[in-house]
């Protein structure tokens, strides 16, 4: 799977379920705790995988 754009990559639309808006809720208030107010979550299933704070 190529994720990298300049390697190829494509993006996509991404669909927001129940799912993935009850892991934000979750994790949001935490990283907003520690000073954190932009981030990116990379969700598989039910699971994050990674939290990216640095290049969200």
């Amino acid at each position: 799977m190529r994720s990298n754009m300049t390697a190829g990559g494509t993006s996509s639309k991404a669909k927001v379920n129940r799912s993935i808006i009850e892991i934000a809720s979750i994790v949001g208030p935490k990283l907003r705790n520690d000073g954190i107010f932009l981030a990116g979550l990379d969700v598989v299933g039910n699971k994050v995988l990674e939290i990216n704070i640095l290049s969200p």
